[in-house]
């Protein structure tokens, strides 16, 4: 097998996971029934060491992979900005917290939006979505659905945690009451449904051809997300959609890894990706346990809100940072 098959078939199967995982999830759902609290949070629990937390690991040695600097110098550069800009964003948590949770909410959308895109683009299809139209609306499309489809399902234990992440640091939380209104959820699913058809429809209008796999894969995401309880559906998705997509791409930067995958040899690809992800994940392990140590975290609600404010720290700088891959992977 040469080595662009190889790593085709490694796009192919490590994009697959996610959709298959998550289609067969929403099948068995009505098997599943209620889900006790601590069985929903192993997704999350798992994420700690597994896709989930390493898949930000590797940001020090993107500038040295993509661009022409030294290690040394990306490794400084990526630290400099996780420490400046994660730093106000953490410090923001403390004073702000509503506003903080809100930011992470609409920060999020955002970067699972234009996770999916580069796969879409690099994995897939690829031509259909290089113009702007189509790629804006799937990356809204794609970004909203994991963050709001579970508001409109599920929106007692998602409210729960936007209060359970302010009282980390407030004594008081905000009114949510807005948030129950059918207003709110028909103009979450009537957007979902209205952006699809205008993507499909544009779409074929330009290729003569419907995106099949990419509506597919939406319509995956929607079914999962309502069917399934919230806490446990993210975290899903989180390890194995997300992350697991962007563990994908950075396999696929200049380096060792890159040559295992075309040498087929998955012993050294894994050896090589521990090794590059494990250090920064154990710090930000140690990090997370030293802020659980100091604030009030008695509960498992606590700790889990505590763990998804100290992944939003982390995630401004790593959306930067994947912000500035796609401008030079994207090209002109």
């Amino acid at each position: 097998m040469t080595e662009n098959e190889n790593i085709h078939r490694f796009k192919k199967y490590s994009t697959l996971i996610g959709p298959v995982v998550l289609g067969i999830l929403t099948l068995i759902s009505p098997l599943i029934g209620e889900m006790p609290y601590s069985i929903q949070a192993i997704p999350f629990i798992g994420s700690l060491v597994l896709l989930g937390l390493p898949h930000g690991a590797m940001d020090h040695l993107v500038p040295s992979k993509l661009a022409e600097m030294s290690e040394k110098k990306g490794v400084a550069a990526v630290s400099l900005l996780y420490l400046f800009i994660g730093g106000i964003y953490a410090v923001s948590w403390l004073f702000i917290p509503l506003l903080s949770a809100l930011f992470f909410i609409m920060l999020t959308w955002i970067h699972w939006g234009q996770g999916d895109l580069y796969a879409m683009r690099k994995f897939h299809s690829g031509k259909e979505y290089r113009e702007n139209f189509p790629a804006f609306v799937s990356a809204a499309i794609r970004g909203g659905i994991p963050m709001f489809v579970p508001l409109t399902f599920h929106p007692d234990l998602y409210i729960s945690f936007m209060k359970s992440m302010e009282t980390l640091f407030a004594s008081n939380t905000a009114n949510y009451s807005v948030l129950y209104s059918w207003q709110v959820k028909a103009a979450i699913m009537s957007s979902v449904i209205i952006l699809s058809a205008l993507m499909a429809i544009y779409m074929y209008i330009k290729n003569d051809r419907l995106p099949i796999y990419g509506l597919s894969e939406i319509i995956v995401l929607v079914a999962f997300f309502i069917t399934l309880p919230p806490i446990f559906a993210v975290g899903i998705y989180f390890c194995l959609w997300h992350s697991l997509r962007h563990l994908t791409r950075l396999s696929l930067l200049p380096g060792d890894s890159r040559k295992a995958i075309s040498a087929g040899n998955l012993r050294r690809y894994t050896w090589d990706m521990t090794k590059n992800t494990l250090p920064l994940t154990l710090i930000s392990i140690l990090m997370l346990a030293t802020a659980a140590f100091f604030l009030n975290t008695a509960g498992q609600s606590s700790l889990l809100a505590l763990y998804l404010v100290f992944i939003s720290v982390l995630t401004l700088p790593h959306t930067i940072i994947v912000t500035w891959m796609d401008r030079i992977q994207y090209g002109p």
